[in-house]
């Protein structure tokens, strides 16, 4: 890729072939890795993004608690902006793995309902 593509790009070129990567291989250190560089970048990332890193370690069946928590905390106050999908994801990421975020399920849920 060119010197015109962000990191954050770049990252969103390579999701799809890495999840798919992921789930049909356990590399537990590469995904520590990612997961390590994720958390202070998570930020930087658009709602999309913060949805598909979930699902992605979910997927995969990888922990990762650092980044669940991370994505708990950097979520709620972005919701508006999650389209139906990327709710859906988010929810069943946090579901599937397991990992206790009731507030961002109370989050997700109350933005899911339309208002009166």
């Amino acid at each position: 890729m060119g010197k015109g593509y962000s990191w954050l790009t770049r990252a969103r070129t390579l999701a799809l072939p890495l999840t798919l990567y992921l789930t049909r291989y356990a590399a537990p250190e590469l995904l520590e890795a990612i997961a390590a560089a994720a958390v202070p970048r998570l930020p930087e990332f658009v709602p999309q993004g913060l949805a598909n890193t979930a699902w992605a370690y979910a997927t995969a069946g990888h922990p990762a608690p650092t980044l669940f928590k991370a994505i708990a905390a950097a979520a709620p106050s972005r919701l508006d902006d999650f389209k139906p999908q990327e709710l859906a994801n988010t929810a069943w990421a946090y579901a599937k793995s397991g990992h206790p975020a009731p507030e961002l399920l109370d989050e997700i849920a109350a933005s899911a309902v339309p208002s009166p």
